[in-house]
């Protein structure tokens, strides 16, 4: 029994790091462009091109033959990152590096720009390839490991992405036409669907990988790939995304109200 587990942990990592040679390209050639442009923050619209590397080259380098299951779910990885990156970058183009960033290369900088280039690389884009890694289980066990036919509970998880994508999409479009018109800085948006969530395109993103990680249930090992959604509900909910927005928001007491009354994440009626 030892030695079989002890396989499959072996085979497991053998498949991820198969896999993730297009994620390190990517991550390569864009650690070369920050180096460049000394602005980090373009890791932000990789991290979407991470996704898009990882669904091809696992589809197209594949040792088995791809399937309907296959299909979709890289077709569903493209569609995602494509729109994830073009937004992101349309959004910081000419903005300079991102407030988070700066702060990192601010404080890092001070310790010597060895020590910047060390802790960039490992905090930012090995960090990052490892989360788009774990994250993207799903992409991996759909395109390298075989299956049986696409279920009704595949079909569900396909329905789960849609309501997360449509979600994210809606909530990111809402909030790029609020920036665009809003005439004071600390008036926040309290309409449409962040009327419900102060994060709704946060938690249409955790719904995605849930979405996802259903689509590949009845491939062997599939409950592994119950870490993408569980690692990226944490993150987007307690470490990377609602805490260090909301941080920024702190002394704005409309805001204060607004959160008051509005669920963080799973939207909700006002109270």
């Amino acid at each position: 029994m030892h030695d079989k587990i002890y396989n499959m942990q072996i085979e497991l990592f053998e498949i991820v790091l198969y896999s993730m040679q297009a994620v390190v390209l990517v991550l390569f050639i864009t650690w070369l462009i920050a180096l460049a442009r000394k602005d980090n923050s373009i890791m932000d619209t990789a991290y979407g091109i991470g996704f898009i590397a990882l669904a091809l080259f696992t589809y197209f380098c594949s040792d088995i033959p791809q399937d309907l299951r296959a299909g979709i779910v890289t077709l569903c990885a493209i569609v995602w990152g494509s729109r994830l990156s073009i937004r992101i970058w349309r959004r910081n183009k000419h903005k300079g590096e991102d407030f988070r960033y700066k702060a990192w290369r601010d404080e890092w900088t001070k310790k010597g720009t060895f020590y910047f280039h060390i802790r960039s690389i490992l905090q930012i884009y090995v960090l990052q390839g490892i989360i788009i890694g774990a994250v993207g289980l799903p992409i991996i066990f759909a395109n390298t490991l075989s299956s049986d036919a696409f279920s009704v509970i595949n079909l569900f998880g396909l329905l789960v992405f849609c309501v997360g994508f449509y979600f994210e999409a809606r909530a990111d479009d809402e909030l790029d036409t609020f920036l665009a018109h809003r005439k004071e800085k600390d008036t926040v948006l309290q309409s449409g669907l962040w009327k419900y969530s102060r994060h709704p395109n946060y938690f249409g993103e955790a719904l995605i990988w849930w979405g996802m990680a259903l689509m590949v249930v009845g491939i062997v090992y599939w409950p592994v790939a119950l870490l993408s959604p569980l690692l990226i509900t944490y993150l987007l909910r307690f470490v990377s995304g609602v805490p260090m927005l909301e941080s920024k928001y702190k002394n704005n007491k409309e805001y204060q109200k607004y959160a008051q009354k509005t669920n963080a994440f799973i939207p909700w009626l006002p109270k």
